[in-house]
């Protein structure tokens, strides 16, 4: 609409440069809009006519027309701008910055953000804002623009007017002021107001009103449906019934308690209070009232009432007899149990005397009641009275007096329980603990407690006889006393944080054996192993905190003992050691022997018999050199023994430059059971195929494998040489070296073949396990 009037109005001559759309913009109502909708009904030509009633209506309603170019910071003013803003239009040029300088200071920076707006985009301007004139009056001006911009959308126009709206402001401070008074004054008393116009139908809540259920002025509208709608479901229909009754007339007061919702949801406990001002017929004809926030009171009431239950309910269900009675003796609350204790089940005594219910009390009660309703507690732990059927009870009792609000005695309550249960408890504990102390203290091991800080709280006479102290000079001591002169088993110091009681209650896991050298009082050492385990609440002197108990035996005579032994063994290995060694010499010197007699024998049978016999000595030899050169006397080295006898057996045969030799040994252990008969098979099979395999000097590869797999050895030798003839079974040959072959691999429990092809295959294979030991 705006636009369509724009673009008709712009061709008028209305004014000399500016155009009047800057005039007309934002000034679309009242006086000015007549008159436009003068100039579109009588034509064109009425044109000066429209001119000079715009400018009338311009100084009546005064309001001032104006144009900011920002591009060429053109600005036009109207006559009216110039009246409103004080100045002579002949003598001040208007500007950006001098309409600025005129800007209230209080108001400069809202005036600045405003234009800033709408440079960055907005296509309106408005803001109120003050004035400071030249004379020194301040005015206040509300000030509406529109913004035009080029096809870039650049601002290359802004125009609007300012109207004086001095009186209006004042008017509305005015009534700021009246109201902010009137808030205050209610706020003082903390309650809401409201103000109904029944006749008119308008309300009014106050800001407090509102408050009082989370929200602020603004967030509801002052509306009957509002508070009828934030009524709880539960209340709304008597709280409107009651609203009704007041307006006929039937209900003389109102003033009534309801629940509403606040914004958060929860509700709040509301006591509404009101007067009328009624016409002639009694109709009302405005109600003022007010809302008092009285949730802590119902809160507090409904509290007392709960507590009141539950004393009742507490009592009555009370593990312990209880009874309360008023200071005249009577009745006021019983439990149960009291019922029970005291045999009163089925009998009425609730406003009875105390004295009526038991006409048998001694005088010694009587007193004691009558010094308790005086402010006296008086109690006893333990107090013998006799029970049913002629036996004995024990009874635990206090009385005390319980006092009214106001602080005054209103009574006094008995506590009592039995006991009698409790002490025969307490004795057979009794008699447990001593069963309990002379198992402990008829142990073998020394056994100390110790508290959460490591100290000693107990212990058996054993732990005194084995540290030399006595239990008096134990009890306190901790781990970290250097006077214990712990030491560890290589003489180094036993630190007290690893003494495995510490370690324990740090740690709050056992620790097992820990062996242990200390110094009893006369500098005698002893050694000691520890066991120590954590415990709680086992103990009174613990007070529930972790504790660890820590048992220790003396092992000082069998440590003797051991090393004594085991000097012995060592004795005995040298001894063994020197053994193998004798006996290796004396097989050295057998061999020797045989070099001699087969220097004087020709080569044939003879003298190979005593080359075969030697080489089995020297395998012999060979086991016994390694068992002295070795830190067992039980085991051999595999792979060094079954290198060294095959190195040796080339090396005697002269063909280690022909016969490549492979070895594939897994490193393993063989038993000293089986290291002589494995050796003299591995010696046979190999010198076999030195000499027949690979005759007349024929070159090739022997390949020795040992494994042991599942508890077994295998043992493989394999020739590329000439092979057995077909159909040739070596076993079956009277061969002395293959004969013991057999008999060797049957003391090994073993099972030995030959495997004829290409390449000549021995397998040997034993058992570990079933070896003598």
């Amino acid at each position: 609409m705006i636009d369509t009037i724009t673009g008709l109005i712009d061709p008028l001559p209305l004014f000399q440069g500016p155009s009047l759309p800057g005039l007309i913009v934002g000034f679309l109502s009242g006086a000015l809009a007549s008159v436009i909708a003068v100039y579109f009904l009588t034509g064109r030509s009425h044109s000066k006519s429209l001119e000079a009633r715009l400018l009338e209506s311009q100084r009546i309603a005064e309001v001032g027309g104006w144009e900011w170019n920002p591009v060429t910071g053109e600005v036009w003013w109207s006559e009216e701008h110039y009246r409103l803003f004080g100045v002579d239009p002949g003598t001040f040029t208007p500007t950006y910055e001098a309409y600025l300088a005129m800007v209230h200071p209080e108001d400069l920076e809202a005036v600045r953000e405003e234009t800033a707006r709408v440079m960055a985009g907005a296509s309106a301007y408005g803001r109120d804002y003050r004035i400071i004139r030249p004379d020194g009056e301040i005015l206040w001006l509300q000030s509406r623009g529109v913004a035009t911009r080029d096809a870039d959308g650049r601002l290359i126009q802004l125009s609007g007017t300012d109207q004086k709206i001095t009186a209006r402001k004042r008017a509305e401070l005015d009534l700021k002021s009246i109201r902010e008074r009137f808030e205050v004054a209610v706020s003082g008393a903390r309650d809401g107001i409201w103000d109904w116009d029944v006749a008119a139908g308008a309300i009014y809540l106050s800001p407090r009103w509102k408050e009082m259920l989370g929200y602020s002025d603004a967030e509801l509208s002052n509306d009957f449906g509002v508070w009828e709608s934030l009524l709880h479901p539960d209340d709304r229909a008597n709280a409107m019934a009651s609203l009704d009754a007041y307006c006929r007339g039937s209900l003389p007061v109102y003033e009534i308690e309801f629940r509403m919702r606040t914004k958060s949801g929860d509700w709040r406990w509301i006591l509404s209070r009101a007067t009328a001002t009624r016409d002639e017929a009694g109709r009302p004809l405005r109600m003022a009232g007010s809302h008092t926030d009285i949730t802590e009171r119902r809160r507090s009431a409904d509290e007392l009432a709960t507590n009141k239950a539950l004393l009742n309910l507490f009592v009555k269900h009370a593990p312990a007899a209880i009874a309360m009675l008023d200071t005249e003796m009577r009745y006021v609350l019983a439990s149960d149990r009291w019922l029970t204790d005291y045999h009163l089940h089925g009998r009425e005594i609730i406003g009875r005397s105390h004295y009526d219910v038991f006409p048998d009390i001694p005088d010694r009660w009587r007193e004691i009641h009558r010094r308790v309703l005086t402010g006296a507690v008086e109690a006893c732990a333990e107090e013998v009275f006799p029970g049913e059927e002629g036996g004995l009870e024990w009874l635990q009792w206090e009385a005390r007096p319980w006092l009214k609000p106001g602080g005054e005695i209103g009574g006094l309550i008995f506590f009592t329980q039995l006991i009698t249960e409790r002490k025969r408890v307490e004795a057979a504990m009794r008699e447990s603990e001593e069963r309990y102390r002379s198992v402990v203290e008829s142990l073998a091991e020394g056994i100390v407690v110790q508290d959460a800080n490591g100290q000693i709280i107990a212990s058996n006479n054993r732990a005194g006889e084995i540290l030399g102290l006595t239990q008096e000079e134990i009890a306190r001591r901790t781990s970290l006393d250097e006077r214990w002169r712990s030491f560890h088993e290589d003489g180094t110091p036993f630190p007290g944080e690893e003494h495995p009681g510490m370690i324990v209650l740090k740690t709050q896991q056992p620790v097992f054996n820990t062996l242990m050298g200390f110094h009893k009082p006369d500098g005698e050492q002893r050694w000691i192993t520890v066991n120590a385990v954590p415990i709680r609440n086992l103990f009174p002197a613990t007070d529930g905190k972790a504790a660890v108990v820590t048992s220790f035996h003396d092992v000082t005579d069998s440590r003797r003992l051991n090393e004594r032994l085991l000097a012995s063994v060592r004795e005995k290995e040298v001894m063994l050691k020197e053994i193998h060694h004798r006996v290796k010499n004396n097989l050295a010197i057998t061999i020797s022997l045989f070099n001699f007699q087969m220097r004087d024998l020709p080569d044939g049978p003879g003298r190979e018999a005593i080359r075969q016999a030697q080489d089995r000595v020297r395998t012999m030899a060979i086991v016994h050199e390694m068992l002295y050169q070795t830190s067992s006397l039980s085991e051999l080295d595999l792979p060094g023994y079954v290198g060294q006898l095959v190195r040796h057996l080339a090396s005697g045969y002269s063909v280690s430059d022909r016969i490549s030799i492979e070895l594939d040994v897994c490193p393993a252990a063989l038993p000293l059971a089986a290291a002589i008969p494995f050796g003299l098979i591995l010696n046979e099979v190999v010198s076999n195929a030195f000499k027949h395999a690979f005759h007349d000097q024929r070159r090739g590869t022997l390949k020795v494998s040992v494994r042991s797999m599942e508890g077994k050895i295998i043992l493989k030798v394999q020739d590329d040489g000439v092979g057995l003839p077909p159909g040739i079974n070596p076993f079956k040959s009277r061969s002395m070296g293959l004969r013991l072959v057999r008999e060797l691999a049957n003391q090994l429990d073993g099972v030995a073949e030959f495997a004829p092809s290409d390449q000549t295959m021995f397998r040997l294979v034993f058992p570990i396990s079933a070896l003598p030991a």
